[in-house]
Formats: C-alpha cells, sequence, structure tokens
C-alpha cells in the first residue's frame, strides 16, 4: 500500500530504527547530486536533522529562527512581512519529494517534510512501494556523472523511440555534440550533455526523438527537425552552441549559446537548471518544435471537418486551445478528440487532451454538473496512463481532475509522478504551484508559479489564477487587479469575475461597471462565473469570501 508522510499507519517516525541512520542518508544525498554540498538547501536540511536528532519529539520550529539561524535574515527579521522560509522549506520538500519517489525509493529510509510543519519526518521505506521513475544523471555523484547518464541515453532512446505510437509526429535527429575544446579533462563531458539532452527532449510527446545509429541511419524517415551543436573553449567555461534545423531547408529555426562554468561548487544543480532551461525552449508548448508546428497547422488552412483529422494535428489543435481560451479552437479541439477516442486512439496524449476537456466542459457546466461526466474524464485520464505509462500527459491531467475534485494526497502522487517522468515540463510545476496554494503553502506555490512566469511572461492565464486569488486574501486589491487583467487579456474569460471582485474591493465603481458589462455579454450571471473559479480551486473559505465581496451592495 503506498503512504503519504504523516499517514497514522506508517510505522513510528520517531523510533530509533528512523533515526540512526540519519547522517548517512543526508550523505547519500549529497553523492547522489541531490543536494549541492555547502549549498543553502543542504544547510536548511542539515539545521532540520540537527533540530530533530538534539529535540523531543512534537518539538516545533520556530520560522523566526530558520530564518536567522540558516538563511541569513537579520535579528529584526517579520516572518508576516518575508516569506523565505516558507519558499525554501516548499523548495527542500520538493527536491527530497523527487528523489524518494524515485531514485530513492528503495532506500532504506526516506526524509519527509509534511505540509503546513517546518520539522523533517523520518520514515523507514518499504522496498518497491514508491514508483520506479527518476531522472537520468541524477542518481550518480558529481557532474562526471554526465558521461555515464549519456551513454546510458545513447543505449536507450533509439530501440524505445521507434515504437511509440503516432507515426505521423515530427521526428528530431539528435546529433552528438561536438567537442571542440583542447583535449584536456573537463566537467562537462560532450556524450553527457548530449544524453541529457536526449533523455529531457524524450520526456515530451509532441515529437518523437531519435539518434543515428553506427551507420549513421535512423528511424526509416527523414527528420523534421535536426539539433545539433558543439563545445567551444571560453573563458572561465565552456560555450555551448545549439541550433535546431528544419530538415527539409536546412534552414535555422532555434539557436542558442550558453556558457557553462567549470567552477565544479556551482554543482549539477546549475547546470541541471541551464540545460532544463533549453529543453523547454525547445519542446514546451512555448518552445521552438510546437510553435513552429502550430504555426504550419494554421497555414495549411486544415478544414478538421472534412477528413481524418491525425494524432498530431489533433493534438497541435488541443494546444492552441489551451494557449489561447479560443471558442474556436475548444470547438475544433473538442470535435477531433471526440472522433479520435471514439475510435480508440492508442496515442496517450490524446487521451491525455480529451481528460482534460471532459473535465473542462464538467467545471463549466454549472448546475446541469454530473458525477458522469467527470467520470468519464477520469477514464480518460487513465486510459492516457494505460496507454503510455512513461509518459507524464496522463498524470497531468489526472493530477487536474483530483485536485479539483479535492482528492489532493491523490493529486500531489499524481503530479509529482509526472514531474518524476518529465523533470523540465514547466506546467507541471504550475500545477504543483496551485496544488500548495490549495493545502497552505501559499507562498511556496506562488513563488513556483511566479518563477514560471518569469521565463515565459506570455504563458496562459490559468496560470495566474492563484496568484489573482493570494492577492485577494491579503487583501491587495492593486495587485488582484492586474493579476485578473493579465487573465483576461490571455483570453481566459474566467478572469472577469476576478477583475470584478478586485474592482470592488478597491472601490474602482468603473472597473466594476466594465467588468459586470463583459460577463454579461458573455451571457454569464456573477453566481455561474465564481462558480466555475470554485470548481477548479476548491478553497471553500476562500471562495465564501470572494463570494461576500462580490454581493452587490445598495450603493452599486
Amino acid at each position: 500500500m503506498s503512504h503519504l508522510p504523516g499517514s497514522p499507519d506508517r510505522p513510528d517516525p520517531d523510533g530509533a530504527c528512523a533515526t540512526d541512520g540519519l547522517p548517512a542518508q543526508v550523505e547519500r544525498l549529497l553523492r547522489a547530486g541531490v543536494l549541492d554540498r555547502g549549498s543553502r538547501r543542504h544547510r536548511l536540511l542539515d539545521y532540520l536533522v540537527a533540530h530533530h536528532l538534539s529535540t523531543a519529539p512534537g518539538t516545533k520550529l520556530k520560522e523566526y529562527a530558520v530564518a536567522v539561524d540558516v538563511l541569513g535574515r537579520p535579528a529584526d527579521f517579520d516572518p508576516a512581512s518575508d516569506g523565505i522560509v516558507r519558499v525554501e522549506i516548499a523548495r527542500l520538500r520538493k527536491t527530497l519529494d523527487a528523489y524518494f519517489d524515485g531514485p530513492g525509493r528503495n532506500d532504506s529510509l526516506a526524509i519527509r517534510i509534511p505540509r503546513g510543519q517546518y520539522e523533517i519526518e523520518v520514515v523507514p521505506a518499504t522496498p518497491g512501494q514508491r514508483p520506479a521513475f527518476g531522472r537520468l544523471g541524477r542518481a550518480a555523484s558529481g557532474l562526471v556523472a554526465f558521461a555515464a547518464a549519456g551513454v546510458v541515453a545513447l543505449v536507450l532512446a533509439l530501440p524505445l523511440l521507434r515504437n511509440v505510437p503516432g507515426g505521423e509526429y515530427p521526428l528530431v535527429r539528435l546529433e552528438p555534440i561536438e567537442d571542440h575544446r583542447p583535449a584536456t579533462e573537463s566537467v562537462y563531458p560532450a556524450v553527457g550533455i548530449s544524453g541529457f539532452l536526449g533523455a529531457e527532449l524524450s520526456h515530451f510527446r509532441s515529437f518523437r526523438v531519435f539518434l543515428p545509429d553506427a551507420a549513421g541511419q535512423g528511424v526509416g524517415r527523414q527528420a523534421d527537425f535536426r539539433l545539433a551543436g558543439t563545445l567551444e573553449p571560453a573563458e572561465g567555461g565552456s560555450m555551448l552552441n545549439l541550433h535546431l534545423v528544419r530538415g527539409e531547408d536546412e534552414s535555422i529555426l532555434w539557436a542558442s549559446r550558453v556558457t557553462l562554468s567549470e567552477d565544479d561548487m556551482l554543482g549539477a544543480e546549475a547546470l541541471h537548471a541551464q540545460l532544463d532551461d533549453l529543453v523547454v525552449r525547445i519542446a514546451g508548448p512555448l518552445g521552438a518544435i510546437d510553435s513552429e508546428g502550430r504555426a504550419r497547422l494554421e497555414a495549411s488552412r486544415l478544414d478538421w471537418r472534412r477528413g481524418r483529422v491525425s494524432e498530431f494535428q489533433c493534438y497541435l489543435i488541443w494546444q492552441s486551445f489551451d494557449l489561447t481560451k479560443s471558442a474556436r479552437e475548444r470547438e475544433r479541439a473538442r470535435d477531433c478528440l471526440d472522433a479520435l477516442t471514439a475510435q480508440a486512439s492508442g496515442v496517450g496524449q490524446i487521451w491525455a487532451a480529451a481528460a482534460f476537456m471532459r473535465f473542462l466542459d464538467w467545471s463549466e457546466a454549472g448546475p446541469t454538473r454530473s458525477r458522469a461526466a467527470i467520470d468519464a474524464a477520469l477514464e480518460a485520464a487513465n486510459r492516457a496512463v494505460f496507454l503510455d505509462p512513461t509518459g507524464a500527459d496522463g498524470y497531468e491531467s489526472l493530477g487536474s481532475i483530483l485536485t479539483a475534485l479535492g482528492r489532493f494526497d491523490e493529486a500531489g502522487r499524481a503530479l509529482a509522478r509526472a514531474a518524476n517522468l518529465n523533470p523540465s515540463d514547466r506546467v507541471i510545476r504550475v500545477k504543483r504551484g496551485w496544488l500548495d496554494c490549495l493545502t497552505g503553502d501559499w507562498a511556496g506555490g506562488e513563488a513556483e508559479i511566479r518563477a514560471v512566469l518569469a521565463d515565459f511572461p506570455v504563458a496562459p492565464g490559468w496560470y495566474r489564477i492563484p496568484l489573482a486569488l493570494g492577492a485577494f486574501q491579503r487583501g491587495d486589491a492593486p495587485d488582484f487587479a492586474a493579476e485578473a487583467r493579465r487573465i483576461v487579456e490571455s483570453g481566459d474569460t474566467r478572469g472577469l469575475v476576478l477583475a470584478l471582485a478586485a474592482a470592488r474591493l478597491g472601490g474602482d465603481r468603473h472597473a466594476a461597471d466594465q467588468a459586470a458589462a463583459r460577463l454579461a455579454e458573455r451571457g454569464t450571471t456573477v453566481e455561474h462565473a465564481l462558480d466555475e473559479i470554485a470548481t477548479v480551486f476548491p478553497d471553500a473559505a476562500l471562495m465564501a469570501a470572494l463570494g461576500e465581496t462580490l454581493r452587490p451592495r445598495r450603493s452599486d
């Protein structure tokens, strides 16, 4: 049976058997590259471990003590105005969960930080009880592990990807990175970086990555794109040059240059972050490959009502709707998803998109909302997982649906699995940020979402819903109004009811009249619009407060 930290039927976390190996387990995390020695997260974990070993069970840590003792805050630190402790605890929690739910699932004990507290919980692990998914390259120690990770990726990727369903999906040929540096040992082996990029890109399902075999051949047809790169000597490190070219004419679609410091003290975590950013700019929904696909689809003027729409074309239509919330794209996406699922599509990504579409339809149905509709969404999400158990899309949709149903523990497990399967996917990070907010960690959740928005300021409006609600909760009318406006500007009309509430909170009658008029143009009542928000963000107390703010006053 699977358990979460804090479950009543867990073994006693304070027993001697659970704590005897605690210092050794911290050292194991360092050797595995999960934490960089001497980093802020390492110091924070050491502090939490020392507290656990030196105090009586149940002794609570003070936020002030953590801030001053570990995080360098001054003696006049005010937890009410500075959320640094909550943010860093949330980051450490996610780091530990990613390891103990993945590569460290069979370790003799797990270190957890239950939500809503700062103290660690030490849990003797039952081998095999956690999912066997982890990130290539993070289980080995040091940056030289990239070389081993690269060899593993080069060996495994090609035979697996040849058998992925959806033959019309674009092919991306990953060329080995050419090393133009002097023949001296470097902490960044070219083969390791190639392997890391191949492994991370293969987690995305809107294209298929392949590697040329020894004869220079691929998978039976010409690649649609080719990713190549070089490592050049640079002052203080190495310069990684990457370029993505179109297979049809060798024109450059995307290019980037990144300086990799040779300072080993920066650790694998910094290098992972740099490479992750490159992967997302190539493979994410707003990345080069999917953006090119959507542009080509639009230029083709495909009539989806005539003839068959392929799985890849349907996915792009769905993605376009998800990014813009366009009514036209929604109709197109629903039609092709319904058709493909009726034909028993074998592509997990299609079932994951269908699950989310059914979930959205359910969330907006108001009084006609039915249990059968949400069950159909859950069934589609589970079908996605069954068809593609090593893909993140099904788990991601499942996590969203379970979050809306208030089944937060199950949602957390589904989203953790999705994050393990595709660590570079920023959308999963946003959804975990939503869940953090819903379970009380507003500072950590908002910080996670803002970190994603910092990389991609032009993003779907739904990313910002918890940010708007967080501002409302704090009574910050200007920030509330700004976030609601950004949601509306993205095309997501769910922001209108938030804009109305922000205007009333701030006493801006003109803005309130404008938002109310736009809701009326949609034919939507304030009650129905608020219900749409409450369905996807099930915080009863917060929704009640929002409803009170939206209640008409005599002066209105």
